[in-house]
């Protein structure tokens, strides 16, 4: 839950700031005096919260965390969570760097599709605070499920002809992308101790990373190859559930 509540920054920042520069712009503000304002105020905000952290006390993890971080990707945790991570977030990232265009396509009005990434933002932002709360009841079992929901509202996305199922659908797909960043950590927390997760989760995240170069780029290079979206969101939900699959049965021999 803590976790969620952490990174919920991150996409609760997003709606915030990109609504702080439109009113800028459209106050005649230039960009040099806008960043001299933002670093002002992010930068004194910054050191004030600074001021509230301090070192937890020392914890012991069920396993050691002793092994090495290179080594760690061959433990089937890690591997599991890469696999979702990855998934999961090039999904969310190929749909939310090609939404609007996507949108368009679909025959909603211009006003909706500005509509379908505020949506999806806000759904992000709520998905970080909530899946961590939900994973502090379900544990592991939770994560393929979510990977297969996903999938479900890629169906739905794609076969939306009304602009209220498209939107839902967004809402929805931007709450299950925010479950991307705080599901693997609790896993990855539960599996090795806080120490051990440290030294692990950034291999995994390296994943989202990945995701982030390469997904929307891949949607729009479907998109101009096919002229339509359609393929690139069904790679999306083939990838999904795969994945979710995978992730239920390494469950089930745990």
């Amino acid at each position: 839950m803590i976790t969620g509540l952490s990174v919920g920054g991150f996409g609760g920042g997003a709606i915030i700031l990109s609504s702080i520069i439109e009113a800028g712009k459209l106050s005649g503000l230039s960009l040099d005096r806008f960043f001299l304002f933002y670093s002002l105020v992010s930068g004194s905000l910054l050191f004030l919260a600074a001021l509230l952290l301090s070192s937890p006390p020392a914890t012991t993890g069920k396993k050691s965390g002793d092994m090495q971080a290179h080594q760690a990707h061959s433990e089937k945790p890690m591997v599991l969570s890469i696999l979702g991570m990855f998934s999961g977030t090039f999904a969310g990232l190929l749909l939310v760097g090609n939404l609007a265009p996507y949108a368009l396509s679909k025959g909603l009005a211009e006003e909706m599709t500005v509509l379908s990434v505020v949506l999806f933002s806000l759904g992000n932002l709520s998905g970080r605070i909530i899946w961590g709360h939900i994973f502090d009841r379900t544990g592991y079992r939770i994560i393929p499920w979510s990977l297969l929901l996903a999938s479900l509202f890629y169906v739905l996305i794609r076969v939306a002809s009304g602009s209220l199922l498209f939107l839902v659908s967004v809402l929805v797909l931007g709450f299950l992308f925010g479950s991307q960043f705080v599901l693997y950590a609790g896993y990855l927390s539960k599996t090795y101790g806080v120490t051990a997760f440290s030294k692990r989760y950034p291999l995994v995240f390296l994943s989202y990373g990945l995701a982030g170069i390469i997904a929307p780029g891949i949607g729009g290079w479907i998109a101009d190859t096919t002229g339509s979206y359609n393929t690139a969101i069904m790679l999306c939900l083939v990838l999904l559930s795969i994945s979710g699959l995978v992730l239920i049965t390494a469950n089930r021999k745990r």
